[in-house]
């Protein structure tokens, strides 16, 4: 599943895995973003998905205009593309909650190690 798909936003004719999501502050103004490179960068403006001044929620998020009209991502969005479910929440500030999926393992990822290695004890 692709990055649009999950987020469940409209067909561009374009989706893909997201990049790396990684939690920083950055600009004058310290806006939190999840930009890992310019490589990403351009990824992110295929999937018209702005990785800047991520919000704590999709209601904050849509009060700020992101550049080009694309999409602004929030915390839950964030963590849904590192496979959390939509259910689950994050606490502290936005840059905290970024720094806790950031630095998750995948939960999906992390199911299928322990099921490898539940199936290795036998």
């Amino acid at each position: 599943m692709g990055t649009r798909e999950a987020l469940g936003l409209p067909n561009i004719r374009f989706d893909a895995l997201s990049p790396t999501l990684r939690s920083g502050l950055t600009g004058p103004r310290h806006t939190t973003s999840i930009l890992s490179s310019v490589s990403a960068q351009k990824v992110w403006g295929k999937l018209h998905i702005w990785p800047n001044g991520v919000a704590e929620n999709r209601e904050k998020a849509h009060l700020f205009v992101a550049q080009n009209n694309h999409f602004r991502l929030s915390v839950p969005d964030c963590g849904i593309l590192q496979g959390f479910p939509e259910s689950w929440k994050f606490s502290g500030a936005v840059y905290q909650a970024l720094g806790q999926i950031g630095n998750a393992v995948p939960p999906p990822m992390a199911y299928q190690i322990a099921l490898s290695i539940l199936g290795n004890r036998e």
